[in-house]
């Protein structure tokens, strides 16, 4: 069956108006024919253009059917009632889908309890091979991409192979006074999901949401969240809202003592006044039960509202947050990221990088040091190697290079763990360069520096 170039206006906002149902063949008699109970399979709805006002749009799935190979894509949907929330696509929640592909549809939503892509079922029931790729979902909304299931079983729901890729969602959460969950994309509750190369962009300044969690997922056995960006066009004014760019969730899981691996790799968190920019949380046995790698993320936010990362076990390896310090914002008199040193002087700060969860003694920042002897602009033309030198003249010893050190503070009264870095330049000069003709060398004793960090 294919549903394609139809042009939909359903002015129905009463229960059970959906524009176009898939259902299986039940043997109700409906308009006199003799139904077999055959459930729907091969099905394309392609290049609709669709207005409506009802519950639901495209419904995939309807009173316990099971859905096979169904394509939705190039459709247009606009869910245009803004008194009250719709799902532009979705389905019953005791229906099963196998095999389905929702690709480049555009969804507009105007009501901040409405979702865009939703497909949430009873975790006795399926979803498998699921393809969510290249939508654009824009306006208000509480979710643009839902698969799975509210509730965690025993076991891992049969919920696997789903993948979530190169979307663009915009959402405005700034009416939002839901005490539900909001998220732009989340999975929950099943075996296997990615969600890789999504752009995320949001609106929140005002909002009473009670948490947004813009990308999450709940207790997945196997779970990849990576090269993903989410960005906040606005600021985060209320310090008391839970706000999270990315989280993984195991709490369920791990309660029913079931193991977990989770990867948040390559990701960018961009913003002011998120709670936290990257957060894993599980329970008191969440060593046991999560293998976690949390690997080359960054997250540019001078001001969170606890700390830039938060895990409930050691899993981050040194390589997150590998971003430039910004030593205008800490007080220095700098050029946001670039700060003029000279030879024979210390800055110390307390790192703007923090995270919680673990002790102090496994707390590691690491520093890499770009240097530019020319100006405070010219990082893209010319910059160095940080080289030292140390020597004795007589009784007096000498030494040229820059040196980081770290002194852990502990934890403050969020938890986060934190720490004071010094960078020390030598008492002779800031670096050693070699002179190409001569191979001498030549120290410099002074110049520009910018500070990359990571925890």
């Amino acid at each position: 069956m294919t549903i394609r170039d139809c042009v939909c206006n359903n002015l129905q906002d009463t229960y059970g108006t959906a524009t176009i149902q898939i259902d299986r063949a039940k043997n109700l008699g409906i308009w006199g024919l003799l139904l077999d109970d055959t459930n729907p399979e091969e099905i394309t709805l392609s290049d609709n253009k669709i207005t409506s006002l009802s519950d639901m749009v495209l419904q995939l799935g309807h009173d316990a059917s099971t859905v096979k190979d169904i394509s939705v894509v190039g459709n247009i949907i606009v869910c245009a009632n803004a008194n009250k929330g719709q799902i532009a696509i979705g389905n019953d929640d005791d229906t099963s889908i196998s095999t389905a592909d929702v690709e480049d549809n555009q969804i507009e939503l105007n009501n901040i309890n409405s979702a865009g892509i939703y497909l949430v079922g009873d975790p006795t029931n399926k979803f498998e091979n699921i393809s969510i790729a290249s939508n654009i979902i824009t306006g208000k909304m509480r979710s643009a991409v839902f698969v799975g299931s509210s509730t965690m079983p025993s076991s891992f729901a049969n919920f696997r192979n789903v993948l979530i890729t190169n979307n663009t969602v915009d959402m405005d959460i700034r009416d939002s006074v839901s005490t539900h969950y909001i998220s732009a994309i989340r999975v929950s509750n099943g075996v296997s999901a990615s969600i890789v190369n999504n752009t995320v962009r949001f609106s929140c300044q005002g909002g009473s949401y009670a948490e947004a969690k813009i990308i999450r997922a709940d207790s997945f056995k196997d779970i990849l969240i990576s090269t993903n960006q989410v960005i906040m066009s606005d600021s985060n004014s209320r310090q008391d809202a839970q706000l999270y760019g990315i989280q993984i969730e195991m709490d369920s899981a791990i309660a029913n003592s079931l193991y977990c691996k989770a990867k948040v790799i390559g990701n960018m968190v961009l913003g002011t006044g998120y709670r936290w920019g990257i957060s894993e949380r599980g329970g008191v046995n969440v060593s046991n039960f999560l293998q976690a790698t949390v690997s080359g993320n960054n997250v540019y936010d001078d001001s969170p509202t606890q700390g830039h990362y938060h895990e409930s076990t050691p899993s981050l390896d040194g390589t997150n947050n590998v971003q430039y310090v910004n030593f205008e914002s800490l007080g220095f008199p700098a050029t946001g990221s670039v700060l003029t040193v000279q030879a024979a002087k210390t800055y110390t700060f307390v790192s703007p990088i923090r995270k919680s969860g673990i002790t102090p003694t496994a707390y590691v920042t690491k520093g890499d040091f770009i240097f530019n002897p020319v100006s405070a602009t010219s990082f893209n033309t010319d910059t160095e190697e940080v080289r030292g030198a140390y020597w004795v003249e007589g009784s007096t010893a000498k030494v040229v290079g820059i040196s980081l050190s770290k002194t852990v503070l502990g934890n403050d009264a969020n938890g986060r763990v934190t720490n004071t870095i010094t960078i020390n330049t030598g008492s002779n000069g800031c670096n050693l360069a070699i002179d190409p003709t001569n191979h001498t060398g030549v120290i410099r004793s002074n110049g520009y520096l910018m500070l990359r960090i990571g925890v």
